[in-house]
């Protein structure tokens, strides 16, 4: 299944967990595709290190504000 096609089937979820704020998809390390979750802080939340068998990144970000 394409990473994106995994991304969009699992948004919804990865989005109502406290602290996400964004989700996405890009490469890891190995330059291998990964599924992005956009945190505002880190924390234990419940985030799965991987969706489908795709790596799951999490990157904190802070608290998004309007520029």
């Amino acid at each position: 299944m394409d990473v994106h096609e995994i991304r969009r089937r699992h948004e919804d979820a990865l989005l109502a967990i406290p602290n996400v704020t964004g989700v996405s998809t890009g490469k890891g390390d190995a330059n291998e595709d990964v599924i992005v979750v956009y945190v505002t802080h880190m924390a234990p939340t419940g985030i799965p290190a991987e969706l489908d068998g795709v790596p799951v990144k999490v990157i904190e970000i802070g608290i998004p504000t309007a520029q």
